[in-house]
């Protein structure tokens, strides 16, 4: 039975390099190709695939909220990304997803773990830091409600803003540094699609976080 798949990447070339990867793989057919969350939902909807393989930083909605969409249709979603924080991958399975891979896996895991997710089985990276398999394991999906596309940090600068704490006030709480705070406001800037901090914060607070 062909597995059909979906492969959904911002970046030509990842794009390119998964097909040629998977078209290689006995069993396995390509049948499109997205570059954004908005066109994972589009395309799983138009052309039903078995699985998707997608990637989580993306212009628009984002993959994991992609992902949460597309498995509400009945698609299940595999991530394949950069990103390795714990965070991230409880996130992922918090909205669905069957499956998390570093990009850095090679093409037999790549292929092993389309085969496992087409048959219903979790699949988690070899690359994935002890940390990150603990934390699934313990079941840590503490909800991130509104914002499933953040990583665990992310969330909590976010309801720091939400409150009105300064970068030093929120670093504090954390227990990190200032420096580590201000990189996560640029973090959550880019992944809200916001200018300011200011008005992350705004998008936070319509959204039931600072209350």
């Amino acid at each position: 039975m062909t597995v059909r798949v979906l492969v959904v990447d911002d970046h030509p070339m990842v794009r390119d390099g998964l097909a040629a990867l998977l078209g290689s793989v006995p069993g396995v057919e390509v049948v499109g190709f997205g570059d954004s969350g908005e066109a994972a939902v589009s395309l799983a909807d138009e052309l039903d695939p078995d699985l998707v393989v997608m990637d989580v930083s993306m212009a628009g909605i984002g993959g994991l909220a992609a992902t949460k969409r597309i498995v509400d249709g009945g698609v299940r979603v595999l991530i394949l990304t950069m990103l390795e924080d714990p965070g991230t991958l409880v996130a992922a399975f918090q909205v669905g997803a069957s499956g998390y891979l570093s990009k850095s896996s090679g093409r037999a895991e790549v292929a092993a773990a389309v085969q496992a997710v087409h048959a219903g089985q979790l699949v988690v990276g070899s690359a994935l830091s002890d940390a990150a398999r603990s934390l699934l394991a313990r079941g840590e999906v503490g909800g991130r409600g509104e914002f499933p596309e953040l990583s665990a940090r992310q969330f909590e600068v976010l309801r720091g803003l939400a409150r009105g704490l300064d970068n030093a006030a929120i670093a504090a709480e954390l227990d990190v540094t200032s420096k580590t705070v201000a990189n996560t406001v640029s973090e959550l800037l880019t992944r809200l699609q916001v200018p300011t901090r200011v008005a992350a914060a705004a998008v936070a607070r319509e959204r039931g976080l600072g209350a």
